[in-house]
Formats: C-alpha cells, structure tokens, sequence
C-alpha cells in the first residue's frame, strides 16, 4: 500500500467516523430522541466514545487547520468531501465554490492532514493546474 493510499484510507475513515458520530452521538437535543424513540433511546446505539483513534488524529488536524486564517473554508471542503453523501455539485453550491476553487481547497487540506499525521504527500499536479495552484496560493498572504 502506498504513502498517498494510507492518507486516503485515514480521511475516509476519519470521514465515517466522525459523520457516525454526529449522527448517532449523545450531543443531539432530548426532545428529538423522545420523539424518536417513544420515550428513552435504547442503549448501545450510541457511537463508542474511543479516544486517540486514527480518526481522532485526522480531526485534530482538521479543527487546527480551522484555526488558521485562511483555514475555515479549506476544513469545511475537507470535511464536505468525506463526511457528505450528497453529489458534488450539491456541496459545490451549498459552500458557493467552483469546481477548480473545491479541487484546490480540497488538495490544500489534504497536505496539511498528510503534514500532520506525517505521512509524505506525493501527488503530483496535473500540468494545466499548477499555474492556477501557485496563483491561488500566492494570494493566501
């Protein structure tokens, strides 16, 4: 398995973890499990509370990138990418990007995730987006 496969398999996995979580987790309102279930939500359905989990790690990475200046809009493509079901479109107008603008936020995340997790980022850039890349980056500072 390459370099670049494991920080596939470690966003995706982060990715349906952490959509379990939201979906299934504890945090959801009272009345909304009353009305769900006629009364107190059976046990065990609840997503385990493990912590320092692989996709733990990759949700550090991702609410650090949140932080930084120009971060929010690069975890919320992040997070668009692998916690949505939804088509890409949908997620293109729901964030109000482009196509091109998604594809570079999303390869933009993607280096900081390997960055963090200190896996090597070795994807090369199609020829035709290099020049569209260094410009958008160039206009970060």
């Amino acid at each position: 398995m390459s370099r670049s496969r494991d920080l596939d398999d470690r966003l995706k996995q982060w990715g349906h973890e952490y959509s379990r979580r939201v979906v299934l987790g504890s945090g959801g309102s009272w009345l909304a499990s009353l009305m769900r279930w006629h009364g107190r939500a059976p046990t065990g359905l609840v997503a385990e509370e493990l912590t320092g989990t692989q996709a733990d790690e990759v949700e550090q990475a991702v609410q650090m990138l949140e932080r930084q200046r120009n971060g929010q809009q690069i975890a919320l493509v992040l997070r668009a990418e692998f916690m949505d079901s939804e088509p890409r479109e949908r997620r293109l107008r729901r964030l109000q990007v482009s196509t091109v603008r998604y594809s570079q936020l999303l390869r933009l995340g993607r280096i900081h995730v390997a960055g963090w997790l200190r896996l090597p980022f070795d994807e090369p850039l199609p020829t035709g987006e290099q020049v569209a890349m260094l410009e958008y980056v160039a206009t970060l500072d």
